[in-house]
């Protein structure tokens, strides 16, 4: 684990690694302050929602950002929707009209494309979400049950340090609205203009049952609502669709 570079942009100070097990971990567990970025060119042992592996191949962008909230961790669960939206403004201007799979998951013609995992922490009496974004610029893992795309393959050409300030322009911008009062119903309405899937039939595969019905909404914590075959809602707090 060698840092190669430690680099500002706006209020942002990015500290450059050519390898670590994960951001998310050094972000969690090294001398950090909000708004800290780590970038690494490898990761070894990336993972997703779920504890699930994220391929991590050099050459894709993956980072993570300590952000200190004022918030409880309960709303700190709805962040989730603004980096989302954050991601997809940010392919948006590089002309992918990308959709986002609830809750995480940046699609490109019904391909993953990039993915985002947020896990609180407290230190020092202070509440911190640590960010972690995953993109597939120049690789995109090939045997795995999902589809999967990347930036290359759509023909889109930007390196990673330009990538990464559009990003972080765009987190800027959503993060600021999602904290303003009420920010969270301007940030699912937005949210909802973009799912992946919305008012079509899907399966939902939660820890203990498949359910199948149209996917109404999202509720005002985030949470999937789905009409199922018996016409009947159902609330859904974690599960990964089809």
């Amino acid at each position: 684990m060698t840092r190669i570079s430690v680099n500002t942009h706006s209020h942002y100070q990015i500290h450059i690694f050519d390898e670590l097990p994960s951001t998310n971990e050094e972000a969690k567990n090294g001398e950090y302050i909000n708004d800290d970025v780590i970038v690494a060119h490898i990761q070894s042992t990336g993972k997703g929602r779920s504890n699930n592996t994220w391929e991590s191949e050099e050459g894709n962008l993956f980072f993570s950002i300590k952000y200190a909230s004022k918030t409880s961790f309960e709303q700190l669960s709805s962040l989730v929707f603004a980096v989302a939206l954050a991601v997809h403004d940010a392919l948006n201007e590089l002309q992918l009209n990308s959709q986002i799979k609830w809750p995480n998951d940046l699609l490109v013609n019904e391909k993953k494309i990039a993915g985002i995992l947020i896990e609180s922490i407290e230190q020092d009496q202070t509440r911190y979400a640590v960010i972690g974004i995953g993109i597939n610029t120049t690789h995109h893992p090939k045997d795995i049950e999902q589809h999967t795309t990347s930036l290359k393959r759509e023909d889109i050409e930007i390196d990673n340090d330009a990538l990464l300030k559009q990003l972080l322009n765009a987190l800027n911008r959503r993060i600021a609205e999602w904290e303003a009062p009420n920010g969270f119903d301007s940030i699912r309405e937005d949210y909802l203009k973009h799912a992946y899937k919305l008012n079509e039939k899907i399966r939902a595969r939660t820890k203990h049952a498949e359910l199948n019905g149209i996917y109404k909404t999202i509720d005002g914590n985030g949470n999937l609502v789905l009409i199922d075959e018996h016409g009947i809602e159902q609330v859904i707090a974690s599960a990964d669709i089809f």
